[in-house]
């Protein structure tokens, strides 16, 4: 199961470590920032897509907004093993 409110969670920290705001992220992918606002709280499930481009505006990557886990993580792929099994 797709924890939403995790993966918002996750898309808010790395937009504000990026340093950018709401609106101007918003503004970057064509959505409203209530609708970023959403996303970040959990109160919607965002499209592959739209993570997609919020990966890619914000320099992240859809492995790490759904894992937690970074692949240039030193420990990543024996993480990823130990999950498989």
């Amino acid at each position: 199961m797709i924890d939403y409110k995790l993966i918002g969670t996750r898309v808010k920290a790395l937009r504000q470590a990026r340093g950018v705001t709401q609106e101007a992220l918003a503004e970057q992918i064509d959505i409203t920032p209530v609708y970023l606002s959403k996303i970040e709280n959990g109160h919607v499930r965002p499209t592959l897509d739209l993570l997609d481009a919020l990966c890619t505006v914000l320099q992240g990557d859809l492995d790490t907004l759904f894992s937690g886990v970074s692949p240039s993580a030193p420990n990543y792929q024996n993480e990823r093993v130990l999950e498989l099994f």
